[in-house]
């Protein structure tokens, strides 16, 4: 009773509602794959790989499938926010650093928000100092952030981390003042105060003015 031919579109509607109202999740997500497959509306594919891509992720626990579908939609509307989004979770869940950050960059290319930019850039500095190491990507996001929001703590502290990775002492004193200049922690203020004097002493050899 429940199949249709392609053109039907009212009548697939409606086997849809029945599917999700009986939580016939199996069923729903074949008769998504059927639609598809002769779907000519661009419209209207990209809607229905983002239903497929929305159940295989939340009743399916078929990341792979929710991701082939996303990237199916993205090729229709490559630069659906809401798209790039679910994608750049999804590869961050299975640990791809690599196609996560080139996710969150392209989501970020499209953001109008300030302060969304600034969060999808510190996300990226995360991803590139801590998940897929690289300096200068690290060092370029969290520049960016700092664009946006100057006293930005968590950028400041991960640029002063990169900075002195990256022997890059010059700047690694500046961040670090800075982070002295807005820390209100007496413990964490030491901390700061230590590295530059470290920095002087090692980086700068400038033994005299950390004494």
């Amino acid at each position: 009773a429940l199949e249709i031919a392609p053109g039907q579109r009212h009548a697939f509607d409606r086997v849809v509602e029945i599917l999700d109202a009986a939580e016939r999740w199996e069923e729903l997500g074949k008769a998504l794959r059927e639609r598809i497959n002769v779907e000519v509306d661009v419209e209207r594919l990209a809607e229905l790989h983002r239903r497929l891509a929305e159940l295989a992720r939340a009743h399916l626990d078929d990341r792979e499938l929710a991701r082939q579908q996303l990237n199916a939609l993205l090729e229709l509307s490559s630069d659906d926010p809401a798209a790039l989004e679910t994608l750049g979770e999804l590869y961050e869940a299975d640990g791809r650093w690599a196609e996560a950050a080139d996710t969150w960059i392209r989501r970020a290319r499209v953001e109008s928000s300030k302060t969304r930019l600034r969060d999808l850039l510190l996300r990226l500095g995360r991803i590139y100092q801590d998940e897929a190491p690289d300096l200068k990507r690290g060092i370029l996001s969290l520049t960016k952030v700092l664009a946006l929001d100057e006293n930005n703590v968590e950028a400041l502290q991960r640029l002063s981390d990169l900075y002195m990775k990256d022997l890059d002492f010059e700047q690694a004193l500046a961040v670090t003042t800075r982070l002295y200049e807005l820390e209100a922690d007496p413990q964490r203020k030491v901390d700061h105060l230590l590295r530059i004097a470290n920095i002087h002493e090692d980086g700068l050899r400038d033994a005299h003015q950390a004494s």
